[in-house]
């Protein structure tokens, strides 16, 4: 009987669990794109205004916003550091792969990202300047995109994990 219902409330817990890490997901997509336009702002004064060069302006960027999208700023001004032949697209490419457990972003975002560092550096700075609005007007629409969907699917499989479960014990008694 106790056995029974210890291991009736566990698997109730797993499957809440699990609808909770799926739900998460969701939850933090937003919030990553809103930090990763406030970096790519900082970025914009960085090389505008202060005329930083780029691994010095990602490093500084990651200072005004949370991990893990302060993390991906930081590796890829390190890594451009480190190895200065490597171009901005194929440092953050790299900065990408080592983060992307971390980083609840979609396809289309790190492809937007990694698409917008091909441009840095080989452009004049007024360009740059037209460049960056132009991502962060598709990240916006990101941001929208990903507020939608965090309405409709966190709620969906919040429940969903503990009905889940609910139904596992249900089927196990």
């Amino acid at each position: 009987m106790w056995l029974k219902l210890t291991g009736s409330v566990l698997i109730v817990a797993a499957g809440s669990l699990f609808g909770f890490e799926l739900a998460k997901r969701y939850i933090e997509r937003p919030k990553q794109i809103r930090q990763l336009m406030n970096g790519i702002r900082s970025l914009q004064s960085y090389i505008h205004y202060a005329a930083m060069p780029l691994s010095e302006a990602f490093s500084q960027a990651a200072r005004g916003v949370a991990a893990p999208v302060s993390d991906l700023l930081t590796a890829t001004g390190a890594i451009m550091q480190k190895d200065t032949y490597l171009t901005p697209q194929e440092a953050i490419t790299l900065a990408v792969k080592e983060m992307r457990c971390r980083l609840a972003l979609n396809k289309a975002e790190v492809d937007d990202l990694i698409l917008f560092a091909a441009n840095l550096g080989f452009m004049n700075r007024e360009e740059q300047q037209k460049y960056c609005g132009m991502i962060l007007s598709q990240l916006e629409k990101y941001e929208q995109e990903a507020l939608k969907v965090k309405e409709q699917n966190v709620t969906m499989y919040r429940y969903l994990g503990v009905c889940g479960g609910l139904t596992l014990v249900i089927l196990i008694l």
